[in-house]
C-alpha cells in the first residue's frame, strides 16, 4: 500500500507493509522488513528525511538491537552503509516499544534507495520486530521520505 502526499513544501511518500508475523533477528545484519524504499527529492529541496517506524520485543531477558541505513550506490552496484547511520536499542529487562529510525540526507539531487538492517548484539541479548509482547499482534511497519 502506498500514500503520496504532495504539498508545496514538501513531498512525502508513506510505503505501509502488511505484517503477519514477527521478524526473528539473528547476530547478523539482514534487511529489516518494510523498510525498503526508493524517493526522489523535489528540485526545490537540498535535504530527504528518511523515516522508520515498527515495534521491537525482547527475546530473552534483556535485549540489544543495532540498526544502520543503507543506499544503493548505483556506480558499484551493492549497498553501502550511510556514515554515522546507526542506532542501538537496549533494554535490561524484559519489554517492548516502538523503533522510530530518522536521518537527514544533506544535499541530495537525484533519486535515492535506501533500506534498514537490522541484527542482535548476541545470542543472549535478542529480540523480534514487528510485535508485541505476547507476541500474539503484529503491527504494520512503515517507511516514510520527505524532501525538506
Amino acid at each position: 500500500m502506498t500514500y503520496t502526499n504532495d504539498k508545496t513544501f514538501f513531498k512525502k511518500t508513506i510505503l505501509v507493509n502488511n505484517t503477519t508475523e514477527r521478524q526473528d533477528l539473528t547476530d547478523s545484519f539482514a534487511d529489516v522488513v518494510g523498510s525498503s524504499i526508493t524517493y526522489t527529492p523535489e528540485t526545490y529541496a537540498n535535504n530527504v528525511l528518511y523515516e522508520y517506524v515498527t515495534t521491537w520485543v525482547y527475546k530473552d531477558s534483556t535485549s540489544k538491537l543495532n540498526f544502520k541505513l543503507l543506499e544503493y550506490n548505483t556506480g558499484t552496484s551493492s549497498w553501502d552503509t550511510v556514515p554515522g547511520s546507526y542506532l542501538t536499542i537496549k533494554s535490561t529487562k524484559s519489554g517492548s516499544g516502538q523503533v522510530n529510525f530518522r536521518y537527514i540526507f544533506n544535499s541530495v539531487s537525484s533519486q535515492k534507495q535506501m533500506k534498514l538492517q537490522c541484527k542482535e548484539e548476541s545470542s543472549s541479548t535478542e529480540g523480534y520486530l514487528h510485535t508485541n509482547e505476547d507476541n500474539d499482534r503484529f503491527y504494520d511497519p512503515y517507511v516514510m521520505c520527505s524532501s525538506i
